[in-house]
């Protein structure tokens, strides 16, 4: 029998029976062409986990953040200064908890919002929900300014409320419009309390003052600003929106209160939030004000906005400020009551008080003071 050969690269066989011999034939290898796809099946892989890397994700992560002591006596630096008032010695700390949020400029890769979301002391949330879409970034930071008097301000009155200081109700700004013929001369939180030298008590009254002009009159307008300072300010009546013979300044009104001679100022630390500690500065003029030894030597934080009547509201990041409180030995937290069902039940041997009003909290901290064991509410 001959040779059989079916390709150019043969090898030699051995004997057949017949006493031939035969070629056994192989197609070679193509290592080069594997070489080659091996490399861009790596390179793409490398490409596809960098990009999974350094992709922003649209999330955010909230975490513990660090804590400011609210400092409440008599001295220059004190935390909360009040003037036209006695202080009373205190006997504890306020612990103002707070959290960190991913900054605005930063993004979040995949895998750090994986390892986030896995941690139990770490929160992801979309990024619209600290970041709001479509707002410029000094528009989100004006209006966070503009609700820090008015928050200050309804955590002073609950708290001299509680104290059984006098308050009286008062209009106060609260939109300037811009371009209007008050903006730059009236500001959000300043408080009305006279248009044309006629006392004004509502803002009902302020709208009533200002329909009896014409459009283009001068209308003056005594304001008290959050220092308590009081100066005329004159605005020029423009025509309304809604009816071009009527008269407007384009700022909008609300009522709040007033409370002289009591001044109350705070000096509060870089990380207590503007708006989120109300609570908190209302319990701290509630004890500066008063004979009674509240706090007891304790170590108490609070997170919460107080309205004007001393109703508690919940704010963001709650179970953050909760790990943080913890972390710096507060010995209760007040939690407000629409928090519960956010937020661990219990955390380390933090005493987690749940409140609905400032009363709820001042009740609570005196239960407590006189029987640590005391059944209070809790979630």
């Amino acid at each position: 029998m001959g040779k059989v050969s079916v390709m150019a690269a043969t090898e030699s066989g051995g004997p057949t029976a017949d006493g031939g011999t035969f070629t056994r034939s192989f197609r070679p290898r193509a290592w080069g062409q594997r070489a080659l796809t091996l490399t861009t099946a790596f390179a793409s892989l490398l490409i596809l986990s960098v990009l999974i890397i350094v992709w922003p994700t649209g999330f955010v992560v909230y975490s513990p953040g660090p804590s400011d002591v609210l400092l409440l006596d008599d001295s220059e630096d004190t935390s909360i200064h009040i003037e036209g008032a006695k202080v009373y010695p205190t006997n504890g700390t306020l612990l103002w908890t707070s959290l960190t949020i991913t900054a605005r400029d930063q993004s979040l890769g995949l895998p750090e919002a994986v390892m986030a979301f896995l941690r139990n002391d770490w929160d992801v949330f979309p990024r619209e929900l600290a970041y709001p879409v479509g707002r410029p970034v000094e528009q989100v930071a004006q209006e966070a300014e503009d609700s820090v008097s008015p928050a200050r301000r309804n955590a002073i009155v609950a708290g001299l409320r509680a104290a059984g200081r006098p308050v009286s109700q008062t209009p106060i700004i609260t939109y300037v419009r811009p371009a209007g013929p008050s903006y730059g001369r009236l500001h959000v939180g300043d408080l009305i309390i006279g248009v044309d030298n006629e006392e004004v008590r509502t803002a009902s009254d302020v709208a009533s003052a200002v329909a009896k002009h014409a459009v283009g009159d001068k209308v003056n307008i005594k304001i008290m600003d959050a220092k308590g300072i009081e100066y005329d300010v004159v605005v020029t009546a423009e025509a309304g929106n809604a009816a071009e013979n009527t008269a407007k300044l384009g700022v909008s009104f609300a009522d709040s209160y007033r409370y002289e001679p009591i001044l109350v100022t705070f000096n509060t630390g870089p990380h207590a939030s503007a708006t989120g500690g109300g609570l908190l500065l209302s319990l701290g003029l509630y004890e500066m004000l008063g004979k009674e030894d509240l706090l007891a030597g304790r170590r108490v934080a609070a997170s919460g906005t107080v309205d004007a009547s001393g109703t508690v509201s919940s704010v963001a990041g709650i179970t953050e400020k909760l790990i943080s409180a913890e972390r710096d030995g507060a010995d209760v937290f007040l939690l407000p009551a629409s928090s519960c069902g956010v937020t661990p039940a219990s955390i380390g041997k933090m005493r987690i008080v749940v409140v609905s009003s400032l009363t709820d909290a001042i009740e609570s901290l005196r239960l407590l003071r006189d029987d640590p064991l005391a059944d209070v509410p809790h979630c």
